[in-house]
């Protein structure tokens, strides 16, 4: 990923990393996944989940958070 030349880094899964719906955060994937995401320079993770629509911006990490879970 940080060789990557597109001009966005997407990231997809399932589960949430941030939310402010009913799951909430996923404290694993802020352990695990959110240091591989930063180091690697992704600008956006894209997940499903949570039964809402949400975009969350952290003051701590440039990468966006959106989940799309109404489907």
């Amino acid at each position: 990923m940080k060789k990557s030349t597109a001009k966005w880094k997407i990231a997809i899964g399932h589960h949430t990393i941030r939310s402010v719906s009913d799951h909430g955060d996923t404290k694993e994937l802020l352990q695990l996944l959110l240091p591989v995401l930063k180091v690697n320079g992704i600008d956006f993770y894209i997940n499903g989940h949570d039964h809402c629509l949400e975009h969350i911006s952290s003051r701590d990490s440039p990468i966006q958070y959106f989940t799309s879970g109404g489907g």
